[in-house]
């Protein structure tokens, strides 16, 4: 089983971690074998200035069974990249595609906010995502899940409101002005140094 790390310049150092527990992985299943692929093969420096040699270019991969691909804030480029982008749509046509970090914090709040759970301190899993993803409307979630110790269970629709609706609006209006900087930066003149 061949199980490829997908990293690019301005990955966390911290989410290479996964390479540590498939390595683990690999004590029990000797088959499993790590590789780490980068946009381009060779040198990628990560958000910290650490660099790894990647063993593969995008151009180049093999044939992989599991693409993991890294978060951290270099994300936002690739996600510009079509190069990038053409390679994890292939993969993900063929083979299952997973994340780690912002991918894992998207996956967290949806699940938290479709399976609301029945005690305040449930919401204490998202706090570590924070650490690395800093999102307003995650924050409030979190703080204004301690009104359940005060709710009767389950909440009414009222209840379940002032949660959740605030949470709703917050995320979106984060989301859009977000994009609308992207867009900004996008289009923005260089200025000479």
């Amino acid at each position: 089983m061949l199980i490829g790390i997908f990293i690019y310049p301005g990955v966390e150092p911290i989410d290479l971690a996964t390479f540590g527990v498939l390595s683990m992985a690999k004590r029990i299943r000797p088959e499993i074998e790590l590789r780490t692929i980068a946009p381009h093969g060779g040198p990628t420096v990560l958000s910290n200035g650490l660099c790894v040699l990647a063993d593969y270019g995008i151009a180049r991969a093999p044939r992989l069974d599991v693409l993991v691909v890294t978060g951290g804030p270099g994300w936002i480029d690739q996600s510009r990249e079509p190069e990038t982008l053409a390679f994890i749509r292939q993969q993900a046509a063929s083979i299952p595609v997973v994340s780690v970090c912002t991918g894992a914090m998207l996956l967290a709040v949806t699940f938290t906010l479709l399976f609301s759970p029945h005690y305040a301190w449930y919401f204490a899993w998202l706090v570590p995502f924070l650490c690395f993803y800093p999102v307003v409307g995650v924050v409030y979630l979190t703080c204004a899940c301690s009104y359940l110790y005060f709710a009767h269970w389950p909440p009414t629709l009222s209840e379940g409101l002032l949660i959740y609706g605030p949470c709703i609006l917050i995320l979106i209006v984060e989301f859009v002005l977000r994009g609308r900087r992207q867009l900004e930066t996008r289009h923005a003149d260089p200025i000479a140094a």
